[in-house]
């Protein structure tokens, strides 16, 4: 595959999912805060899901374009045409899909790099500043995991006893599943996941908690442990990662940036949920505390990290509110499956079926001579051309020869074969032979080089330009 086809590639594999993205993100700054309120934070994750996958693969909209093939078609125009490279150049229309590819990857990689040096630098640093935690400290984490790990065995409605499970101070040190460190210097509590440069080979891949400093209380302890172990439980990780891959991804688009700030909200409030299931209004109230006391700190980004902090306040404020006063169970099946169904329809209805070249009246000439191969389809605009209901090409070598346009019936094939004729006409000149059958012009390029397009009758209702 040429550079050039690969550029064009990128962008109709990429546009599609940039708009879904975009749609999605704006339908949830209008309506983000309703789906908090009345639906569970778990569905609310499977329909952030969908919107993200399922406008990448044309698998699920191929269903959608059967049922639907005048709207899989309009939105086929939301795709630049792909022209391809003219052998012609007086017949050479701009490549817009490999100019937009080109600026896409050159912004992808920048931003990619943005990302990653500062992650490698920051992993560096903490495996210089990291030490243990303190026997009390991990005493509470170790009572916190195994609280949490009570709670997966809980129906709903029980309560959870959450009496110290753990004698540390009789039996010796406290054994925690999850590594964990405190490293000065950090602007709050957090966890990151990739930790072999921190642990070595042993351990990678292993969660790692790390503390700013471990003199908190242990009721603020106690959260922190809770809050952070939830990010990095499997249904915790669902959403964690996706700031950055949209940002490299979609780095141009504003509206998706917006999905962005929607998935950190959706990822704080899902694990406000997790850690605070089946416990006590009053400790649901000392979780809230927590909250509230780390909100007055300023969020600061670390690449790769996860973090308590609350960032504005009407978030705090609904932070809070959902740990103290959770949506009734009740609300939560309906509004979450007609949630899920808005995400599911946001990622099918603008992907262009197979990424079928789009051919237009401007555009179909530059097709000729450009690459190509047998079982290449191309997708009509939504005004079609010059009457022809479908396309298809004929290639030689690799090399798109010829296009087929097949017609209704004979009144629209004589109608399309007289405007074809005076388009092409109004592009190349006049003919330089008119037959009973077929019609030759002539392209001249810079270099004097001369090649002739024909445009003749095939079989049944078809025209062929060659």
């Amino acid at each position: 595959m040429s550079l050039t086809a690969l550029l064009e590639s990128f962008c109709h594999i990429w546009l599609p999912w940039n708009i879904a993205l975009a749609v999605f993100g704006v339908f949830l700054c209008f309506t983000g805060r309703f789906w908090q309120r009345n639906t569970s934070p778990l569905l609310r994750r499977v329909g952030y899901c969908c919107a993200i996958y399922l406008s990448i693969y044309p698998l699920f909209t191929t269903a959608l374009a059967a049922r639907f093939p005048q709207l899989a078609t309009a939105m086929g125009a939301l795709t630049p045409p792909s022209v391809g490279e003219s052998a012609l150049p007086a017949l050479r229309a701009f490549n817009w899909p490999a100019l937009l590819g080109a600026v896409w990857a050159v912004g992808t990689l920048a931003c990619a790099a943005a990302r990653i040096l500062p992650r490698v630098r920051f992993r560096r640093w903490l495996a210089q500043n990291r030490r243990p935690l303190s026997e009390r400290a991990a005493a509470i984490l170790e009572n916190v995991e195994l609280q949490m790990d009570a709670m997966d065995e809980l129906r709903h409605g029980k309560t959870l006893d959450e009496r110290p499970r753990h004698r540390v101070g009789l039996t010796g040190r406290a054994s925690t599943r999850s590594a964990a460190y405190v490293v000065e210097g950090l602007p709050g509590p957090m966890c990151v996941m990739d930790t072999a440069s921190i642990l070595g080979r042993e351990k990678a891949g292993r969660e790692c908690l790390l503390l700013d400093r471990e003199d908190y209380d242990e009721e603020t302890l106690d959260a922190i442990f809770r809050h952070e172990l939830a990010h990095i439980v499997p249904s915790g990780l669902w959403l964690w990662g996706y700031e950055d891959v949209i940002a490299v991804l979609c780095w141009w688009n504003p509206a998706v940036w917006l999905l962005r700030r929607c998935l950190r909200e959706e990822t704080e409030l899902y694990c406000d949920e997790y850690a605070n299931r089946h416990r006590s209004k009053e400790r649901r109230a000392a979780y809230a505390r927590v909250l509230t006391e780390f909100a007055t700190r300023k969020r600061a980004f670390l690449p790769g990290t996860a973090q308590m902090a609350c960032g504005d306040k009407g978030m705090l404020r609904r932070r809070v509110k959902a740990v103290l006063e959770p949506p009734p169970r009740r609300r939560f099946l309906p509004l979450g499956i007609l949630f899920l169904l808005i995400a599911i329809l946001c990622a099918t209805l603008f992907h262009l079926p197979g990424n079928a070249p789009l051919v237009t009246e401007g555009t179909f000439l530059s097709f000729l001579h450009a690459p190509g191969n047998h079982a290449q389809a191309f997708a009509l605009s939504p005004a079609g051309l010059y009457g022809a209901e479908e396309a298809a090409c004929v290639c030689e070598a690799g090399t798109i020869v010829s296009l087929s346009l097949t017609y209704a019936g004979e009144e629209a094939l004589a109608e399309g074969q007289t405007r074809l004729a005076a388009a092409l006409t109004d592009r190349l000149g006049a003919p330089v032979a008119v037959g009973e059958g077929e019609t030759v012009w002539q392209a001249v390029d810079e270099s004097d080089a001369r090649t002739e397009v024909r445009l003749a009758r095939g079989d049944g209702f078809t025209l062929v330009i060659a």
